[in-house]
């Protein structure tokens, strides 16, 4: 399980990335919603945000997969995924690399290859 948080409006929600393929948003000690995963997830983390209340985040699963997912206070929506691996995804960095502006992303496997990936234009 891994932990990321939904920010906005003073209040801010953590996100559990859970192996049964769902992300959960809480809000206190409760689950506000759930969203689905292609997979058992294994890391998440923030890739930006898009509005006051809407965050794009980067999720990793044990089957090697990864995507993005749009999550806000009330629902999700899946935005892209690549499932081109097998090894586990063990760890998300999201970081401006070449600082151009745009953050790239950042995989780390369980097999120790490290995968970097930035947007085509």
């Amino acid at each position: 399980m891994e932990i990321g948080r939904i920010s906005g409006d003073l209040i801010t929600n953590p996100i559990l990335a859970c192996r049964d393929k769902c992300l959960r948003v809480m809000e206190g000690e409760n689950v506000k919603y759930t969203a689905g995963l292609p997979g058992p997830g294994s890391k998440i983390a923030a890739y930006c945000q898009t509005n006051a209340h809407t965050k794009d985040y980067i999720y990793g699963l044990e089957t090697g997969a990864f995507g993005m997912v749009q999550l806000d206070r009330e629902e999700s929506r899946l935005i892209w995924d690549v499932a081109k691996h097998t090894s586990s995804v063990s760890a998300i960095c999201v970081y401006d690399m070449n600082q151009d502006g745009v953050k790239e992303i950042c995989i780390g496997r369980e097999d120790g290859t490290i995968e970097v990936y930035a947007e085509q234009e």
